[in-house]
């Protein structure tokens, strides 16, 4: 319904929800829920049975009419401070834990505020309410929901082991293709990011938007390290690729980004430069969250990341401690997943801490616990 993280939502895109009524995927509510146990059993059966189905919105402070449809907004108070308390709730009387789950708060007049709850469809599925003593499984039918049925919950099983496996195939399937695609080369970055659950067609090969994004992906700064640039991209039998002698970006119709990016130096052969190894990531990532955030794709996103051609190869950090990668064979990150919306600082951070650690190093230096990237942290080499 949106295409934003629902943190970033603005009254005239709650406004575009006038005249929709409810349905699977969406639910309004007049009034905020009570703090008595029968209202914080029914929070927390109406958030877990969406995110037992297909995921969708909660809308509180919403008013509608005799088909459901909403009408106006009269809002509730305090909803920074409700959406604590219901989160609260959800951490401690959900199991397991809602991946994604996320709210936006949305002023409508003086003092009133209508609350957003985001639910992903979630790849840990099925939830089970367990709020004093309860062992409930619900899910949601179009308007209404229900307790689950032991096929049910058994269906939901196996749908999210076939995720799993299916995912799992088809980025070993993607990384042996890249790695194949480098011929041999020494020194090249792999990096690519799936949406947890993999479509056929979400992208619009047709879309200027995504081709302008391709054009000028954004960089954590100005003249900082990245993926390919000014180059246009041009339809191909996944999608969209963006291609320039070795170095390439391709987005699949599925959402499904790939990069190659070298990372080999004449002057420095076999010396790792840990602000690329760092920033490229992190310029990946920030363009695949715009992307996301674009085709409305409002789920988990796994990344994968390979350091090929680099047996031997060693990263100095200034001129103090270096660290090198003994293995005979690529440095091959395990799939990392990421919550929606995407953290690309935090997740940046979290994939640079992990190739410094697989050379012997602790963690990476030019991020600090939020993720800012931070190009003066260490001196220069």
């Amino acid at each position: 319904m949106f295409n934003k993280p629902v943190s970033q939502l603005t009254r005239a895109d709650l406004d575009l929800v006038l005249g929709v009524a409810e349905s699977e995927r969406l639910e309004f509510k007049r009034d905020a829920y009570g703090r008595a146990d029968d209202d914080v059993r029914e929070f927390l059966r109406d958030i877990s049975s969406m995110a037992n189905a297909a995921g969708g919105f909660l809308l509180i402070g919403v008013d509608v009419d005799a088909e459901e449809r909403a009408t106006q907004f009269p809002g509730i108070e305090n909803a920074g401070d409700e959406a604590s308390r219901m989160l609260s709730s959800c951490r401690s009387s959900l199991e397991e834990q809602i991946l994604g789950l996320d709210f936006g708060v949305i002023d409508v007049s003086p003092g009133r505020q209508v609350l957003i709850w985001a639910i992903p469809r979630s790849t840990r599925a099925p939830h089970m309410v367990t709020y004093k003593g309860l062992n409930q499984f619900w899910r949601r039918h179009g308007r209404q929901k229900a307790r689950m049925t032991i096929e049910e919950i058994r269906d939901a099983c196996l749908r999210v082991e076939n995720i799993r496996v299916r995912l799992e195939d088809f980025l070993n399937e993607r990384n042996r293709t890249q790695l194949a695609a480098t011929g041999g080369r020494e020194g090249v970055m792999l990096l690519s990011a799936t949406p947890l659950m993999v479509r056929d067609e979400v992208l619009d090969t047709a879309d200027r938007a995504v081709r302008d994004l391709m054009w000028n992906p954004p960089r954590s700064r100005p003249n900082g390290f990245g993926i390919l640039r000014n180059v246009n991209a041009r339809p191909t039998l996944y999608g969209l690729e963006a291609k320039q002698d070795t170095q390439r970006v391709e987005v699949f119709r599925s959402g499904h980004v790939e990069a190659s990016v070298d990372i080999a130096h004449e002057e420095r052969p076999r010396r790792l430069n840990p602000y690329q190894v760092a920033e490229v990531p992190l310029s990946f990532l920030l363009f695949v969250s715009a992307l996301m955030n674009h085709l409305g794709l409002q789920e988990p996103v796994v990344v994968k990341i390979t350091l090929a051609g680099i047996p031997a190869w060693e990263m100095q950090i200034g001129h103090i401690e270096q660290g090198r990668w003994h293995e005979r064979r690529d440095l091959e990150l395990p799939a990392m997943q990421f919550p929606y919306p995407l953290n690309s600082g935090l997740a940046a951070k979290h994939v640079a801490d992990r190739i410094w650690n697989a050379l012997g190093l602790d963690a990476c230096p030019l991020f600090d616990d939020r993720g800012n990237f931070n190009h003066d942290a260490i001196p220069r080499f």
